[in-house]
């Protein structure tokens, strides 16, 4: 008996579609086709580009990220295209803006909140410190430097508080660094100090070859005739009507001005002139007596507590003190003898 599949009278089946055909093989009877998928699902999203690929462009009109209004000001998006930081990327742009930074530090050697601007064009050296004050410790006013007088100042030594403010005025037109007027103002006093040394020094030098000079003439009786000497002097002052800080100035010549043994020597002959009535009625001058026991008393008297000397040194009278001082080195070198 024949196979059926080689009856001529049944109908071929290709095994194989064809080349040429197109689209899914057709349902076989009684098969419900597959349903389209719903109207409103999103169909899926084309694959990522692959590595190298280059990226779409943005679409026609779309704003490039430092062009954005709301985001940055206008002087921002200036200054982001003028410093060249306009690339697509807004991660590249951070990193150049980053090394920019980094590159100004290391120019300017430190960061820009540490450091002062140069003048301005016109700007004087004290405008452009005043301006920087705080940071420079510049005084608001003159009145607000501090000005120490210097350590072992002379106490008996006047300041010169007028010269003092006028430094202080001077500090404040030129914005002066409290430092340097400082510095200025021991300059100024270590050479008053030294001046003030010299002198003193002349006048003593001058003293002792005065001095010198009168013990080779009087021997002995040299404390008496320059006792005498001033008393003499005391008392044509007084008798010319000069006041007692003339009278002192006087007496004081005989014990310091250069060449004053001559003048000395006039006022002790002037002296022996005058009646002791004359030179002891005074001011109250001492007795003439050139004595070391009288010495002694006297002294005794001017320094015991109510007398001349005690009262100016208890009461810190320097211009007392100044003019008593002659008195008291001459006694003390006759009650020495």
């Amino acid at each position: 008996m024949l196979d059926p599949l080689f009856t001529p009278t049944r109908q071929r089946l290709p095994l194989f579609a064809p080349d040429d055909a197109g689209g899914d093989p057709p349902a076989a009877a009684g098969d419900t086709p597959p349903a389209d998928p719903p109207a409103g699902d999103t169909p899926p999203a084309n694959p990522p580009a692959a590595a190298g690929d280059t990226p779409p462009a943005d679409p026609p009109g779309a704003t490039r990220w430092w062009e954005d209004e709301k985001r940055f000001s206008k002087e921002q998006r200036q200054t982001l295209t003028k410093s060249g930081l306009t690339v697509e990327d807004p991660l590249d742009a951070v990193a150049k803006l980053a090394d920019m930074e980094i590159a100004a530090q290391r120019r300017l050697g430190d960061g820009p909140e540490n450091l002062i601007r140069k003048p301005k064009e016109g700007q004087t050296p004290a405008e452009w410190r005043r301006e920087h004050a705080k940071d420079f410790g510049i005084p608001a006013t003159g009145a607000d430097y501090k000005i120490v007088r210097p350590e072992g100042w002379p106490n008996d030594m006047p300041w010169d508080d007028k010269l003092e403010a006028g430094a202080r005025a001077v500090a404040e037109k030129h914005a002066a660094d409290p430092a340097l007027v400082q510095d200025i103002a021991n300059l100024y006093a270590e050479r008053v100090k030294e001046t003030a040394e010299q002198v003193d020094g002349e006048i003593q030098r001058a003293q002792a070859d005065m001095m010198a000079e009168l013990e080779r003439d009087w021997g002995n009786k040299l404390d008496g005739n320059m006792l005498r000497a001033q008393l003499a002097m005391k008392a044509a002052a007084e008798a010319a009507g000069l006041d007692q800080a003339a009278i002192d100035e006087l007496v004081m010549v005989l014990e310091k001005k250069t060449g004053a043994a001559n003048v000395m020597r006039l006022f002790a002959a002037i002296g022996d002139g005058m009646g002791e009535d004359t030179l002891t009625g005074a001011g109250g001058a001492p007795s003439l007596s050139n004595t070391p026991a009288a010495a002694r008393a006297e002294l005794a008297k001017l320094q015991a507590k109510g007398g001349e000397y005690y009262e100016a040194v208890n009461s810190n009278n320097r211009t007392e003190i100044a003019r008593l001082q002659p008195r008291i080195d001459h006694l003390r070198k006759l009650a020495s003898r």
